[in-house]
This record gives structure tokens, sequence and C-alpha cells, in this order.
């Protein structure tokens, strides 16, 4: 019962401090999109501006890992997604089918090995992302 009030003292300060629903990352954005990856048990979230990449993963939402982006930059810095200490290059980016097993990895793969990734590889191919969100601000 103890954990039980802590726990509902503990909500309801948040929802008087707190921003409800939740802000998303980078709120001031436009031109693009917020698109959430899952990728064998990392999340990230890209701010993504081209078009086509936008519109093919609105169509693949829900589907699981069934193409392959292919993000053609990687720069060091945080970007929308807090969590990462790199992002993508927001326009410089596919869909593939498939890709060479290089440039595959997961964010934290990358976070670890960050300068290495971005001088030796240069890219980021997911083979196993899914896109679980897209906050289309266009």
């Amino acid at each position: 019962m103890r954990i039980l009030m802590m726990f509902a003292l503990g909500l309801g300060a948040c929802l008087e401090g707190c921003p409800w629903p939740p802000l998303a990352p980078c709120p001031e954005r436009t031109g693009g999109a917020l698109i959430s990856f899952e990728v064998a048990g990392d999340e990230i979230d890209l701010w993504i501006t081209n078009d086509a990449f936008i519109d093919t993963a609105i169509g693949l939402l829900g589907e699981g890992p069934s193409r392959v982006p292919n993000f053609l930059e990687i720069v060091a810095g945080t970007d929308c997604d807090e969590r990462w200490s790199w992002h993508v290059d927001p326009q410089q980016v596919e869909w593939a089918d498939f890709t060479i097993e290089l440039c595959d990895g997961t964010p934290s793969y990358i976070e670890a090995h960050r300068d290495a990734w971005i001088q030796d590889v240069g890219q980021w191919c997911p083979w196993s992302a899914a896109v679980m969100s897209v906050d289309d601000r266009r």
C-alpha cells in the first residue's frame, strides 16, 4: 500500500508540473518528420527531411523490419534524440531492399564506437530496423 501511495503522489506531482501529453522531441521543427525506429532492442528518434523517405516510412508503419533504411551520413553531435551523441543527415537517406553488412549496427554500438564508425564506415543501414512512429510535420 505504501508503494502504491508513493506512486500516486509522484504521479500527481508530475501531472501538475509536467506537460501532458509529453512533448515530442524538437517540438519547434517543421518541414520534415520525426521518425522513431526500433533496432534490435534500441530505440532512436531521427529528424528526416527527405519527403520520399518519410512517405515510405509512413507506409511501413507496423510492418516490422521489411526494408532497410540507409542513412548515408552519420554526424557527430546530439540532435532531436538526446540519448545519442550522433545523428544522421536528415536529407541524405534512402530505403533499400538490401545493403552491405559493414553498415549494419545498433544505435548503442555506434554510440560506443562513434568516432571510428563515422571515420571508417560513415553511413548506417540497420537491417533489423522497424518504423515505430512517424510524426509528420511537413
